[in-house]
């Protein structure tokens, strides 16, 4: 799951004096980023609550209507520079309204515990292929060829592919889990919104995440942590629980690693 090696090297905070915040070193970067996916995913349960709630008193036909005029302009809106916010709305257009009732119908008998169980494993699935994708997407040099480059012999017999990967598995278990967890609403006006919500949520969050390069700051991964902490506590303190365990779990296993390789360094020395 993390690239490269996963014991933290010696140089494991860089100080820089300009902005006055640590820089994470590579490896707790990769830690960070999983832990912000990680969040991601009870961010959602939140969300699924709400709406939840709100299904009661079917208070989300308004918000139908406006999300199906979004997305209805923005898939036929001319958008040369921005071709996969076309494909994007097209998808979860299509997929949050033409497939609404069927995949209402065949997922309303499944029990709850079926239903959790099912997206948690979705969820993992989607947090550890979002990381290791923008891991890989980070960290891999790319050689880019030119039509009118004039290449060696040995690089025009033989070019190296690209395997890069991509976030196939991660969007389609998350499509599965929150399909699953729809099914638990009554009105289809709620379930539309669920899925519209959660489509976009899913894939413009972690983007986001990595082009304010919140990973990368401990002070930024810290207050965005605090954040989702303080919105669990809230809403839900068990799951509150389980995510604040969680992360003392990780920073505390990171810290014991560093602490042993600074050993044997100062052994060696």
């Amino acid at each position: 799951m993390f690239k490269y090696h996963f014991y933290p090297s010696f140089k494991f905070i860089l100080w820089q004096g300009k902005d006055k915040d640590y820089q994470a070193d590579t490896k707790l970067q990769d830690i960070n980023r999983f832990l912000l996916r990680l969040s991601i995913t009870f961010m959602h349960f939140i969300f699924f609550k709400i709406v939840e709630q709100g299904d009661t008193f079917n208070i989300f036909t308004k918000i139908r209507n406006t999300i199906i005029i979004l997305l209805s302009y923005n898939i036929y809106a001319l958008k040369v520079e921005t071709k996969e916010y076309y494909k994007i709305s097209t998808l979860i257009f299509f997929i949050s309204f033409l497939l609404i009732p069927i995949t209402h119908t065949l997922t309303k008998e499944i029990c709850y515990d079926t239903i959790y169980f099912y997206h948690f494993f979705a969820q993992l699935i989607f947090v550890i292929n979002s990381v290791y994708f923008f891991i890989h997407q980070e960290r891999t040099p790319r050689r880019t060829y030119s039509e009118v480059e004039v290449l060696r012999l040995e690089e025009s017999i033989n070019i190296p592919r690209q395997n890069s990967p991509s976030m196939n598995y991660g969007h389609s278990s998350m499509m599965i889990g929150v399909i699953l967890l729809s099914s638990r609403f009554i009105n289809l006006s709620s379930v539309f919104c669920f899925l519209s919500i959660s489509l976009i949520f899913f894939i413009c969050i972690p983007r986001i995440q990595e082009i304010m390069e919140i990973h990368k700051s401990m002070k930024k991964t810290a207050v965005y942590l605090i954040f989702v902490l303080y919105l669990l506590v809230k809403n839900n303190k068990a799951l509150f629980y389980v995510l604040f365990f969680f992360i003392v779990y990780i920073y505390l296993f990171y810290y014991i690693l560093m602490c042993r390789q600074i050993n044997r360094i100062l052994k060696d020395i």
